[in-house]
């Protein structure tokens, strides 16, 4: 009884340390009052441990075919941006984020994968996509309350910006506590909860639902491109609708809505809903159908931004031989002429179309290698969503070279990846033991 109590104790803590560095190292929220970045610092303490304790597996894990084939790959792509940054010596704005992948992404996910395995063994895997669902759910709730709480709001902007002034923009969006809140984060948290509806998972219809509920209705307040993971889940719904009890189904998603409506009309002042700050919701919903709207070309009333025009509008790009297929090392989303943050503009007009290739061959491989090596239904259709997302965002984001997408999208590689080869790190992990 005392070992029982013992594992259980040491797993909690594990969960807790795995908690905390998954928010900060995806999240990574800025704290002006720290002057390093804390994600550096996880990955000197997740390398000191796994070289402390792991030394032989972290040699192992690095030298693993698959993995090292990632780095290199990698450095291949840091060489060229150097190589263009130097030339044209705009910045190493793109050279730093994209020594990260090899520098910090998948060293750091190597060892946490490594630390999680020795204290979950088998089910580490399962504990991570757990502690992200979980991750996201309390970030989600948070969001609710700075988006109808301006005074939380300005605090937390306080800590988190240098001037402790939270421009007009973020008056409605921005609703949470991290970083890439306008794009990458909102994303995640619609692959994650998407990829909880489609998958097999013991936890009740009812509860994803819930999840489903807060998480999207927060990430749609913060990025309307949010939704494509759920409209990517759609035709598997479909597919599979006939195969559940839908009416039952549909019972307790109407119960589940009925029970959020009443909390939220409890916990949230008439006065604010339907009184002075009505705009708050109104507005919400207004930008989300009207951008959407435009985007398919359907008049409207509900907003007067023109998504189509925004988009062809930042779409400039040399197409003289040289720029076109080499590129010309600027970094059009902080250019001062013809600026873009459109992905694939700025992949063009950087490293022009052997970049943009070479871009996205080394994404998918790593996404289709991680797929050919999960052995998990779960796993296999989040990576699925996770390629799919990262195609039809990227051509109105960045996402190569925006470090939150992308080190989400490593972690999971490098997890499912090493997870196949779990049996050359299973001396003393907790499967072994028992």
């Amino acid at each position: 009884m005392l070992s029982f109590r013992k594992i259980n104790t040491s797993n909690l803590l594990a969960s807790i340390v795995c908690f905390v560095t998954l928010f900060w190292y995806i999240y990574t929220p800025n704290i002006r009052f720290i002057p390093f970045s804390i994600d550096k610092i996880l990955l000197v303490l997740f390398l000191g441990w796994a070289i402390t304790n792991r030394s032989s597996s972290l040699v192992k894990a690095l030298s693993n075919r698959t993995v090292f084939i990632f780095i290199l790959l990698y450095i291949l792509t840091f060489i060229y941006t150097l190589a263009l940054d130097s030339i044209v010596y705009d910045n190493f704005y793109l050279t730093y984020h994209i020594f990260q992948y090899a520098g910090q992404y998948i060293p750091f996910s190597v060892c946490l994968y490594l630390y999680m395995f020795f204290n979950f063994g088998e089910k580490a895997l399962e504990q991570l996509f757990k502690l992200l669902l979980i991750l996201i759910f309390i970030q989600s709730l948070f969001g609710l309350l700075m988006l109808f709480n301006l005074e939380l709001k300005n605090i937390i902007y306080g800590i988190q910006v240098q001037d402790g002034q939270m421009y007009k923009g973020l008056l409605l969006r921005g609703n949470g506590f991290a970083s890439g809140l306008l794009f990458s984060v909102p994303i995640i948290h619609c692959i994650l909860v998407s990829t909880l509806l489609i998958s097999p998972h013991s936890m009740s219809v009812s509860f994803k639902f819930l999840v489903l509920v807060i998480v999207v209705s927060v990430a749609l307040t913060n990025a309307r491109i949010s939704l494509v993971p759920l409209i990517l889940t759609v035709p598997f719904i479909l597919m599979n609708i006939f195969k559940y009890k839908a009416l039952g189904s549909a019972l307790k998603v109407f119960l589940i809505i009925s029970v959020l409506i009443f909390m939220f009309w409890v916990i949230f002042p008439l006065n604010i809903i339907f009184g002075e700050e009505s705009y708050i919701v109104m507005s919400i919903f207004d930008w989300i159908v009207g951008g959407y709207s435009n985007l398919l070309g359907i008049e409207t009333m509900r907003s007067n931004e023109q998504i189509r025009e925004i988009l062809t509008r930042e779409t400039y790009v040399n197409f003289d031989a040289i720029p076109l297929f080499f590129g010309e090392g600027i970094n059009a989303f902080i250019s001062s002429k013809n600026q873009s943050d459109i992905g694939q503009v700025n992949l063009l007009r950087f490293g022009g179309i052997f970049y943009l290739i070479f871009a996205h061959l080394v994404t998918y491989f790593c996404i289709y290698v991680a797929y050919r090596r999960a052995d998990s239904t779960l796993y296999k259709r989040l990576l699925i969503l996770i390629g799919a997302t990262y195609f039809v965002v990227s051509f109105k984001g960045i996402v190569f070279t925006e470090q939150i997408l992308s080190r989400f999208m490593i972690l999971i590689c490098i997890f499912v990846i090493l997870h196949s080869f779990r049996n050359r790190f299973s001396r003393l992990s907790p499967s072994s033991i028992n």
